[in-house]
């Protein structure tokens, strides 16, 4: 199926894309979970190894293009996730899927290379990470990411140095600077007030007893 057809069964589904594939018997049930599982294993393997700056409710949020038939464990969904951080830092040179950039190191032969390594290099121009080519693949990050480290620790492909991007006060604190890829798994250092908690729930005015005299009322 072509991603034409996709797009044209995006606009002809109203109830989601997934009835619209079993409909058509383009896939069957089984095939759609797995999918769908994949889909949601890759999604969280995507925000546990990057970082969430922020976030906000979405208004009038679409429902969800693929609905896994049989739902998705959480249990086995946590278990996989860990595997495959597990999986990428065990490899000689893991690399970040969003911070770092790769391009095609100077001993690399593409010929010499599998299909699927020829498909990543020719897209390593030293712009891109592992998400970026992943997208441009249409491939998920998990396997693009683990392949990508793999031919780095062969040395057919070189990350390229970048500055960290500045802070909204203009500085670059040492904590908001990308992790190094030899520490994805330690946790990122915490700042104060970074998790937001105080535009939830003000801090409490000082009550009378505590306060300085000047402030009592008479």
């Amino acid at each position: 199926m072509s991603e034409n057809d996709v797009s044209a069964l995006r606009h002809e589904a109203a109830g989601g894309l997934g009835p619209a594939l079993l409909s058509r018997s383009l896939v069957g049930p089984q095939e759609l979970q797995v999918m769908c599982m994949m889909s949601a294993a890759d999604a969280a393997f995507a925000m546990a190894a990057g970082r969430i700056e922020g976030s906000a409710p979405a208004p009038d949020c679409p429902p969800p293009l693929l609905s896994a038939p049989q739902g998705v464990d959480s249990d086995w969904l946590l278990r996989e996730t860990e595997r495959r951080l597990a999986a990428l830092v065990s490899l000689r040179t893991p690399l970040s899927p969003f911070t770092d950039r790769v391009r095609a190191a100077p001993a690399a032969r593409a010929p010499d290379l599998s299909g699927a390594r020829r498909d990543i290099l020719q897209h390593a121009d030293g712009h891109r990470s592992a998400r970026d080519i992943a997208l441009l693949l249409g491939r998920g990050l998990f396997a693009v990411t683990t392949e990508l480290s793999r031919m780095a620790g062969e040395g057919l492909v070189e990350v390229v140095a970048s500055d960290p991007p500045p802070d909204r006060r203009g500085g670059v604190p040492t904590d908001l600077q990308p992790p190094s890829t030899r520490a994805l798994g330690h946790l990122p250092l915490r700042r104060r007030g970074a998790s937001g908690i105080n535009d939830v729930l003000p801090l409490r005015p000082v009550s009378a007893r505590h306060a300085r005299p000047a402030d009592r009322a008479p």
